[in-house]
């Protein structure tokens, strides 16, 4: 059941107020709500988002709906009395529909900001508090590994989370694309100033500095004193955000004399400051009423979306109710229908461990059982050994290893590898491809490397519509492969959304060293160099969802550490062919 509202007015505001639960500092919420309930509740969880209020309760036995929703709101009043007058706005859900609408919330369908990417985490973090304590098969600890599949899947195939809608953003994100642009004046730092001098600061490799009529509020950037009108001009891009008065008129105007055509200035204010100059200028000059364009037009691709989204949702909703509902699996195994099969792997799994140790590699061993996605508490089957690896390159080890199953989906046998200081990341793929032709055997020579963005040029030029920023589907890469004539090939530099801890390529905003090993169009393999500053490392963290306090040890064991990088590769996708000829089952996921 929620407590929700589209606006935040003050109207709002006061009834999720009145809604909120407060507990001590040694009780949860979700711990201090179960206490007084007297009833088979499974796991609890309270939900905070900036315009909602959710408690989810799964039950130990079949209970009526109404009793449950009786029961939920009389302990709720109990903790927060002024609930009360606001019940008739309290929406309650139950069963499938139930898990529907917090796969919307968790999307952002439901927030003031169509498509807020911040919710996920909300969610998430509500969640993982409430899951009890040491139980991996819980309700709660399957929501919220499944709701990670699903963010993925909305924001590569809709608009729901794509462009920014606020000004603020906006205006960054112009700045962004400014290629030539190293360093930002932020002149006035009121709220819009300040947000945009932080995320500025935070996000991007701008020098940032500010200036204010009142000094000691620049924060972490620079700050320039409000008459240093030369330093300010040093700049590359200025950002205006002042309160139209006509002492800011005269100020910006003296600030336009010193602006040439290698300037872009940004106006914040509203309305316009610099539509009530006389004076002109050869800068580039963008002002609040063409950010709000672009914010508009974002927001309505967002809103064009929205129905393919509540139909990505409804199909996961499906895909949950079965796994919630599903007989626990039995684990069995029998011989493969290919007797040749086995002897196929242990010839490979040969030929590899040979290869490696020729070129200098150790073979190690890593947890099977890792924390729970670190986003929840105890145990879960790994999906990687990428973090346990960079740790012991970082450790000293130059060159390792490791063949054995990780779970992503389904369980997978893989050969993971990492390396201190490869050449470079065409170095990596060679290496990853030398293996793969031990694996399947084809004429010998380098294999084609297509650049993530070529790849797409060359998918558009061939008559399909293909968005930049997507990740290419086994139909593309299948397309790719008879288009260049080969039947394993490279695809690097892919956006930075599809690989986590991945190194920034170059200057390219948004794209990643990293790359794919394409045999028959399927993905039997990818990797990359990793990202070694904890800058960036947070950045990678924040934009994922992530709790970042999670990630603060892993972090700092790799902040400066020495370059490295590595790949894995699919064994059951390269030996199994029953596998590759089936192409909804990649084995291998970004």
């Amino acid at each position: 059941m929620a407590l929700e509202h589209r606006k935040l007015n003050r109207d709002a505001l006061d009834q999720l107020a009145a809604a909120h639960i407060s507990a001590g500092n040694e009780t949860s919420r979700s711990e201090l709500f179960r206490r007084g309930l007297g009833a088979p509740v499974d796991d609890l969880a309270v939900i905070d988002k900036c315009n909602a209020i959710m408690v989810a309760a799964t039950f130990a036995v079949p209970t009526d709906r109404h009793f449950a929703r009786d029961l939920l709101l009389r302990r709720w009043l109990d903790l927060a009395p002024g609930l009360g007058p606001h019940l008739p706005r309290v929406e309650h859900h139950c069963g499938a529909k139930a898990v529907e609408f917090l796969g919307e919330v968790a999307v952002g369908l439901h927030s003031v900001v169509l498509g807020d990417s911040q919710v996920y985490a909300q969610v998430v973090a509500g969640l993982a508090e409430a899951r009890t304590a040491g139980r991996q098969d819980s309700a709660f600890t399957l929501l919220a590994r499944r709701l990670r599949p699903l963010l993925h899947a909305v924001r590569t195939t809709t608009s729901l989370q794509q462009g920014n809608v606020s000004l603020e953003r906006v205006a960054c994100s112009r700045i962004a694309r400014v290629t030539s642009a190293r360093s930002v004046a932020v002149v006035g730092l009121g709220r819009t100033g300040r947000l945009i001098a932080e995320i500025l600061g935070k996000e991007t490799a701008h020098e940032v500095f500010a200036c204010n009529r009142t000094p000691g509020k620049a924060g972490a950037a620079r700050e320039v004193d409000w008459g240093d009108l030369d330093r300010i001009a040093e700049a590359d891009v200025i950002v205006l955000c002042l309160t139209n008065t006509p002492e800011t008129v005269a100020y910006a105007g003296k600030l336009f004399g010193h602006l040439t055509e290698r300037h872009l200035l940004i106006d914040m204010s509203s309305p316009s400051i610099t539509r009530q100059l006389d004076a002109t200028t050869t800068a580039e000059v963008v002002g609040i009423d063409h950010l709000s364009e672009d914010a508009a037009s974002n927001l309505s691709a967002r809103k064009q979306s929205v129905n393919k989204a509540r139909r990505i949702v409804g199909e996961w909703t499906e895909e949950v109710i079965t796994a919630l509902t599903a007989p626990p699996p039995v684990v069995s195994w029998r011989p493969p229908d290919d007797p040749g099969l086995l002897a196929h792997r242990a010839r490979v799994l040969t030929h590899w461990r040979d290869q490696l140790a020729a070129e200098g590699f150790a073979e190690i061993q890593t947890p099977c059982l890792v924390p729970a996605d670190l986003v929840t508490e105890g145990l879960a089957r790994r999906r990687s050994a990428q973090l346990h690896h960079q740790l012991a390159v970082v450790g000293g080890m130059d060159k390792v290893y490791e063949i054995g199953p990780v779970w992503d989906g389904e369980e997978t046998t893989m050969l993971q590898v990492e390396m201190r200081a490869p050449v470079d990341l065409s170095d990596l793929a060679r290496r990853a491809v030398d293996l793969v032709r031990l694996a399947v055997p084809m004429a010998d020579g380098p294999a084609s490397t297509l650049d993530y963005g070529e790849a797409l040029d060359r998918l558009n030029r061939a008559g399909h519509d293909v968005d930049y920023g997507i990740e290419l589907s086994f139909a593309h890469r299948r397309l790719l492969g008879d288009l260049i004539g080969e039947r394993v090939f490279v695809v690097t530099n892919h956006p930075a959304s599809r690989q986590r801890f991945a190194a920034a390529r170059g200057s390219a905003v948004g794209r990643t060293a990293t790359f794919d090993v394409v045999l028959d169009g399927h993905r039997v393999g990818d990797g990359g160099l990793h990202e070694t500053d904890s800058h960036e490392l947070r950045k990678q963290v924040a934009l994922a969802g992530l709790p970042a306090q999670r990630y603060d040890s892993f972090i700092a064991h790799l902040d400066q550490a020495p370059p490295h990088g590595g790949f894995r590769l699919s064994l059951d996708r390269l030996t199994d062919r029953s596998r590759v000829t089936q192409p909804g089952r990649e084995g291998i996921q970004g």
